[in-house]
């Protein structure tokens, strides 16, 4: 997140990705069944979700689908795995499935 002058908060950067206790936190994530809600308690899984999101943005804004390769084969939380495939995501996108602001939904 940003703070004054653009610059990241590390406060609000830091609770993005951890909370007290580790305690589970829901997000949205775009899976091969399509936008699953799942809660993920490990920090580390919101970051990968968090930057797939990223690579999604980047892909259906621009066609550049090369941030994409880094979630190949990547699964999260209780092995959800994200989705990498560009038709799909194309099908997603065009279905209005991924037309939201945030991928945390607690």
């Amino acid at each position: 997140m940003r703070g004054i002058m653009g610059r990241a908060s590390e406060s609000n950067a830091t609770s993005a990705f951890r909370n007290e206790g580790d305690m589970p936190v829901q997000m949205r994530i775009l899976s091969p069944q399509g936008v699953v809600e799942a809660d993920l308690p490990d920090y580390y899984d919101r970051s990968l979700v968090g930057g797939h999101w990223n690579a999604v943005g980047v892909y259906t804004r621009s066609g550049d689908h090369m941030r994409l390769y880094d979630f190949v084969d990547v699964e999260v939380g209780d092995g959800i795995p994200l989705e990498t495939d560009l038709v799909a995501i194309d099908d997603w996108w065009f279905a209005g499935e991924l037309d939201f602001l945030e991928v945390y939904t607690s």
